[in-house]
């Protein structure tokens, strides 16, 4: 069976504000199984 996951990472930042895309992905990769994964509100900000 194919298992598509929808997730709002809200701009990719996490709980300290950093922009971690790759360690949300890993989280949610953890969380479940999945074939494709869409993120939603995907962004990059210059961490400062």
């Amino acid at each position: 069976m194919f298992k598509l996951v929808t997730w709002n990472i809200q701009s990719g930042r996490s709980p300290d504000g950093a922009t971690e895309i790759d360690r949300i992905i890993a989280c949610l990769d953890r969380f479940c199984r999945f074939d494709m994964l869409c993120v939603q509100e995907v962004s990059t900000w210059p961490d400062g």
